[in-house]
C-alpha cells in the first residue's frame, strides 16, 4: 500500500476507533481495525484454497488515485479506459504507455457520505459520436441532485477538449445515501440510470413502491444526438409508456441502492442491490418488474407479513455474515482462466470478498424466506478474500475483468493463479 495513504487510513480509522460512534460504524461496516491494518501492503495477492473455490491472483495495473468510483473500457479497447474518482476527477488511462494518466477535467460535485462523481456510460459509437455520459450529485437549486450530463469531445487543429453539452436528467435526493450512480448503455443504444430509494435508512418515504416517483427505479431513456433539441426520447417498448400514471422513463421498480449494473452474453441486465440490516442480492432486472424493496430484502420479508406475489426475487443472495455491500460486476468472457468462463464476477466493498457464479436460466421461482432453494439455481465459488475495498469492476474487450480498490487507489486485473 501507498505509504501516505496507509498513514492516511491508519489517522481515519484510529480516529474512528476512539468513539463510541466510530466503532459503531466500523463495526456496522464490518471492519475490525487491527485487521484491517495489518492486511499485507503487496501489489499482488493469492486467494486462499476452499471448496467450491477458484483460484486467482490480482495483478496491479496501475495506482495513486484517490476514491476510484467507475472506470470504462472504451469501446473495441484493452487498453485505454475513462476513470472516474469521487471527488470529481476524470481521467484517461492507457495502459500500452507504462501505464500513463491523464486527468481530462474536473467537476465541481458534492462529496458527502455517497455523494460525488460516480457513474459513467460512453457513448457504444464512440469515438465516431465523441460524447459520455456522468451521473453526478450537484447542488442545485440549493438541492442535493443527481444529475445525468452530456459530455463530449471536440478536436481542432490548435486544440482538443471536453465540454458539458447538455443536461439529460435531475432528481432531487431526500439525503446523502443511496445515490446508485452507475451508467450503461444496451445494444439497441438505450442508456439505463438506476437511482436508490433516496437515503437514510428502510426508505422512510416508500420510494421503492410508489410508481410516481424517480426513486427506488431504473429508468431506460435514449439519448438523442447531441444536436437535437430533445436531451432524450422514450423507447416505444418501456414497459409503462401506455399508463398515464406512471412516467414513461421507468423501467423497474422495489431497488434500495442499485450499485452497478451489467448485461450477460443472453443481454439479461443483471443488477447488484445493496441491502439494508440482512441481505445482499443480485437479480435479473425485468422490464416493468417489481423488484421488492421495501417489502422484500432479498428473499426474505423486510415488512412482517410480507407478500412476494408478482415480484422478481433474486437469484444470488448473501448474509451479513459474508459482506456488508454488495458490488455488481460482470460476465467473464476472456480466454486466460478457463475455469472463470461465463461466470458472473461480484465482490463485497466492505469485506473485500470476490465470487463468481454460474447464471440460471432465469430468476429462481423461490418462495419467500427460503433460501436455501435459490442455491439450487445458482452455483457459486469463493475468489478468495482480499485485503481491499471493492468500489467497481470494469471489463475489457478481450472480456478480462478489472476492479478497484477505493481504500488504496489501485487497478487490478484478475489474472491467473500464481
Amino acid at each position: 500500500m501507498n505509504k501516505t495513504v496507509k498513514i492516511i487510513l491508519t489517522i481515519v480509522i484510529i480516529a474512528l476507533s476512539t468513539t463510541a460512534f466510530g466503532l459503531y460504524q466500523l463495526s456496522r461496516m464490518g471492519i475490525n481495525p487491527k485487521l484491517w491494518l495489518s492486511m499485507p501492503g503487496s501489489s499482488q495477492f493469492s486467494g486462499e484454497a476452499a471448496d467450491d473455490t477458484i483460484s486467482i491472483s490480482l495483478k496491479e495495473i496501475i495506482k495513486g488515485f484517490n476514491q476510484i468510483t467507475d472506470f470504462q473500457f472504451l469501446p473495441g479497447s484493452d487498453s485505454v479506459f475513462f476513470l472516474l474518482q469521487k471527488t470529481g476527477e476524470f481521467y484517461q488511462v492507457d495502459l500500452n504507455q507504462n501505464p500513463q494518466k491523464n486527468l481530462l477535467f474536473t467537476i465541481p460535485v458534492l462529496t458527502a457520505s455517497e455523494q460525488g462523481l460516480l457513474g459513467i456510460a460512453i457513448h457504444p459509437n464512440y469515438p465516431d459520436l465523441p460524447c459520455i455520459y456522468l451521473n453526478t450529485v450537484i447542488k442545485f437549486e440549493n438541492k442535493d441532485t443527481s444529475q445525468i450530463s452530456e459530455w463530449c469531445f471536440s478536436q481542432s487543429h490548435e486544440s482538443a477538449v471536453w465540454f458539458e453539452n447538455r443536461i439529460l436528467f435531475r432528481i432531487a435526493q431526500p439525503y446523502k445515501n443511496h445515490n446508485a450512480g452507475h451508467l450503461i448503455f444496451d445494444k439497441q443504444n438505450n442508456l439505463y440510470i438506476p437511482w436508490g430509494d433516496g437515503g437514510s435508512a428502510n426508505d422512510p418515504h416508500g420510494y421503492g413502491q410508489n410508481l410516481q416517483s424517480y426513486l427506488g427505479k431504473i429508468l431506460r431513456i435514449y439519448p438523442t444526438p447531441p444536436d437535437d433539441e430533445m436531451a432524450y426520447i422514450i423507447p416505444e417498448d418501456n414497459p409503462f409508456i401506455h399508463n398515464e400514471d406512471i412516467p414513461d422513463e421507468i423501467y423497474a421498480y422495489g431497488l434500495r441502492n442499485p450499485w452497478k449494473l451489467a448485461f450477460d452474453d443472453q443481454e439479461r441486465l443483471i443488477a447488484s442491490d445493496v441491502g439494508q440490516n440482512a441481505w445482499e442480492e443480485i437479480t435479473f432486472i425485468e422490464a416493468g418488474g417489481n423488484h421488492g424493496w421495501n417489502e422484500i430484502e432479498a428473499l426474505h420479508c423486510f415488512k412482517e407479513n410480507c407478500s412476494a406475489e408478482n415480484t422478481v426475487l433474486p437469484f444470488i443472495e448473501y448474509g451479513h455474515d459474508q459482506g456488508r455491500s454488495v458490488t455488481g460486476g460482470y460476465q467473464y468472457m476472456s480466454s486466460e482462466i478457463p475455469a472463470l468462463n461465463k461466470k458472473y464476477i461480484y465482490g463485497d466493498f466492505v469485506t473485500g470478498r470476490i465470487w463468481a457464479a454460474d447464471l440460471p436460466a432465469e430468476n429462481p421461482a423461490t418462495e419467500i424466506n427460503h433460501s436455501a432453494e435459490a442455491k439450487t439455481y445458482t452455483r457459486v465459488y469463493s475468489l478468495g478474500q482480499w485485503p481491499l475495498l471493492l468500489s467497481t469492476f470494469s471489463r475489457d474487450s478481450s472480456g478480462n475483468i478489472y476492479l478497484a480498490d477505493y481504500a488504496r487507489g489501485s487497478i487490478y486485473k484478475i489474472s491467473p493463479a500464481e
